[in-house]
């Protein structure tokens, strides 16, 4: 009987030049994250001879939200979008706002692929990750993009993916010197989809994006913030917005 034992090693690295905010006319695009790879062992279970399993092709399911859970963001939700085939890269998020001042985010935000159009998610806390290490809650679709084809080149041995979080305040939210913090706490990790069932095989890699926003005048501040040839708008702009490998300061 031949046994194997198969893990992944998750490095990560920054996308661009970091926290940086975009503008258009109406808002604010505040984004940060990272590109993932999830180097699989051992490397010769992609190398198809006659003793080695066959995990190819199309996997099972992932799990959802267990319905026990409490305060966990995408409760409820079919995650089925989120895996493509056997291997997967995936995602569990927690999050905490800060709204010191109150602001009414009431517009209609624009939303990513696969999101459910609810402003609750982008400006509220979900403080809990779910408990099954398999759910994958931050994982509603596979075009990030991700690559989870370690039998194929360019990416043979290996998985893929990258996460660019964002928030979009608009300028008509909020007033002159408002003020809110959102922290976003993430642990990425593989999985392989065995008989019926997903197996992590990876450890948690700990991330997090804490978005700082101001609102500023730009009369005020004698200054085009979002570089539309005046200077007479309110703006939302970066504030002291932290990205790190790591979960800490979660409850500073």
């Amino acid at each position: 009987m031949n046994v194997w034992i198969v893990w992944s090693e998750i490095t990560a690295t920054t996308i661009g030049n970091g926290i940086v905010c975009d503008y258009d006319s109406t808002q604010t695009y505040i984004n940060g994250g990272y590109t993932f790879e999830y180097s699989i062992e051992p490397s010769s279970i992609f190398d198809l001879t006659e003793d080695v399993p066959d995990l190819r092709g199309l996997g099972g399911d992932p799990p959802n939200v267990p319905q026990q859970d409490s305060d966990v963001m995408h409760k409820g939700e079919d995650l089925s979008g989120g895996v493509n085939l056997k291997f997967d890269g995936s995602r569990q998020i927690r999050c905490k706002m800060f709204n010191p001042d109150s602001i009414d985010f009431e517009d209609n935000h624009d939303d990513p692929p696969g999101g459910n159009g609810r402003v609750e998610d982008w400006f509220t806390s979900f403080l809990n990750y779910p408990s099954e290490p398999t759910c994958g809650n931050d994982d509603l679709h596979v075009t990030d993009p991700e690559d989870n084809d370690p039998y194929t080149t360019p990416n043979k041995d290996k998985l893929t993916g990258s996460d660019l979080t964002f928030r979009k305040p608009r300028n008509t939210e909020g007033d002159v010197d408002n003020t809110f913090e959102i922290r976003l706490h993430f642990r990425d990790f593989a999985r392989v989809y065995l008989g019926e069932k997903w197996y992590k095989i990876s450890d948690n890699f700990l991330w997090r994006v804490h978005f700082k926003c101001k609102k500023y005048d730009e009369e005020e501040e004698e200054e085009d913030i979002n570089d539309d040839g005046d200077e007479e708008d309110e703006v939302w702009k970066n504030n002291g917005s932290v990205m790190a490998q790591d979960n800490e300061d979660w409850d500073d």
